[in-house]
């Protein structure tokens, strides 16, 4: 039974012990038989010829799962172990806060005060951090938008864990925002946005999905190169795991269920559009750097076959993991904010 008041990472600990131990008996029960066989081989009472080919049979089989299981698992921990942390956020002009999100853990977020439209959140993308958001928090503060950025687990200086899980990033983001109206930094009046890049806009596609009433009305969203469909960057990232990718992905399924267990249950087809995401038209914003070796234009054209109303902005000159400013997406981003509204289109 799932420890509901246990960590993300010791429920899943706890998950990966079990599976070890449920392994080696398999093991055990699997060659037993061709064990014994070789044993009493010598005997008098030597078993029918058929019953070495079972046991040899039964040990292979074994053997063949056993394997496909280890490739599984070593390849969700690659794909999945957030390395390197990256580096700690240090600015003067932010204040450091701290949340608890829904399994205990607590959290880091910093927030840099203005006065004027309202609060946009960013989340970074994968391997990166609050550090590299820097320039395009910059960018909104003109313009009096106060920001807060947040670092996902296992990155900048969240805490590490075991293995990255979008799922959990997601009710982390809940968490935070929960935290931002207890501590008054936003109200049912005030304007959010939540800026993702990349891996992050990934998560804020399933914060709009899992929106709470209680955090007020839904928020605009800034989609910058963003992942869209899991399976996709799995076959960008490892080719050769395409074969492989049913049992990859029943197998992300069925972990994320024992990190967020109370949740509908969890398919291949829930870490992709439309059903990962919940999107409306009139609030979202779509770049798309025009150099993206990291994702590729795939998830770029998974986005427009999904949501066919979806504008795609591609910004020529920028790269997906540009941390420095770029005056074309700032420029994009700050005609949508101030000189459109939610019904207008670009």
């Amino acid at each position: 039974m799932t420890n509901l008041l246990a960590s993300m990472d010791e429920r899943l600990t706890g998950h990966f012990r079990s599976a070890g131990i449920k392994r080696i008996i398999l093991i055990v029960l699997a060659h037993f038989p061709l064990l014994v066989f070789l044993l009493l081989g010598h005997s008098s009472t030597v078993p029918h010829r058929w019953a070495l080919v079972f046991s040899i049979v039964l040990a292979i089989i074994c053997d063949i799962i056993l394997l496909v299981d280890r490739i599984l698992h070593h390849t969700l921990i690659r794909l999945f172990r957030p390395e390197p942390p990256g580096p700690p956020f240090r600015h003067e002009d932010f204040e450091k806060l701290s949340y608890t999100s829904s399994d205990g853990t607590e959290m880091p977020m910093w927030h840099h005060d203005e006065k004027g439209e309202g609060l946009a959140v960013f989340l970074h993308g994968w391997t990166s951090c609050s550090h590299h958001q820097l320039e395009r928090m910059r960018a909104l503060w003109a313009t009096g938008w106060s920001t807060v950025t947040l670092d996902l687990r296992g990155h900048g200086e969240a805490p590490p864990t075991r293995i990255f899980s979008s799922v959990q990033a997601a009710m982390d983001v809940h968490c935070a925002i929960a935290e931002l109206h207890s501590a008054t930094l936003i109200d049912q009046r005030e304007t959010l946005l939540i800026h993702g890049h990349s891996l992050g806009a990934y998560v804020a596609q399933h914060v709009l999905k899992t929106w709470e009433s209680k955090h007020g009305s839904r928020p605009r969203v800034i989609l910058e190169s963003p992942l869209i469909d899991l399976p996709l960057i799995i076959i960008h990232k490892a080719p050769l795991m395409r074969i492989l990718l049913p049992l990859i992905m029943r197998r992300i399924a069925s972990l994320t269920q024992i990190i967020e267990p109370t949740s509908p249950p969890w398919s291949p087809k829930s870490f992709g559009p439309p059903e990962w995401g919940s999107f409306e038209g009139e609030k979202i914003l779509f770049i798309q750097a025009g150099v993206d070796r990291t994702l590729g234009p795939a998830q770029a054209e998974a986005a427009k076959l999904a949501y066919p109303w979806l504008k795609v902005h591609t910004i020529d000159n920028l790269r997906h993991s540009a941390r420095g400013s770029n005056p074309s997406r700032d420029s994009v981003i700050l005609d949508w904010l101030t000189g459109h509204s939610d019904s207008d289109s670009m």
